[in-house]
């Protein structure tokens, strides 16, 4: 069920009542802010959603917690991703796409697990099927692949590490 909370931050405001709201909004499933100036300052109309009421679609910043890759792989399967990440980085620009249309990071990470990966090994990589291997697997190998002109960079790199 949708709440509502206002807020005002007076002009001049020492901060503590920006803190007051950033904390609000911070620890709250918001829907949405509504902002208008008032002789004096701002006032603020936050929609919330109370309990345990699902976050609402399209939100930003909604959906899981970024994961800091570099803290929860290992070195080596870090080194690994990084080769990864930036073989995904060109292909998506050549292709003038984004990223995560090549493979999620998380993919990349599954992927980077393996030591001496092949497009194979790359079929039991959650949402990584057959279509995507045919399309980009050689490429995020590092396998030389005819790639029309204009697209891809340096996709002949060796997967080692640092």
């Amino acid at each position: 069920m949708a709440q509502y909370n206002t807020f005002f931050v007076p002009h001049g405001d020492d901060g503590e009542a920006q803190k007051r709201l950033n904390d609000f909004l911070a620890s709250h499933r918001v829907c949405q802010v509504d902002k208008a100036v008032l002789e004096g300052g701002w006032t603020f109309c936050v929609e919330w959603l109370a309990g345990d009421a699902p976050s609402p679609v399209g939100r930003r910043g909604g959906g899981a917690p970024k994961i800091d890759y570099m803290k929860v792989l290992p070195p080596d399967v870090f080194a690994r991703f990084a080769v990864l990440r930036e073989r995904r980085r060109e292909i998506a620009l050549g292709e003038k796409i984004s990223a995560f249309l090549v493979a999620t990071d998380a993919q990349l990470a599954e992927m980077a697990k393996l030591e001496s990966p092949t497009l194979v090994d790359w079929r039991g990589v959650d949402g990584f099927g057959d279509e995507r291997i045919a399309k980009y697997g050689a490429r995020l190998l590092g396998l030389p692949t005819a790639v029309p002109e204009g697209q891809g960079g340096s996709d002949t790199k060796e997967m080692k590490t640092p």
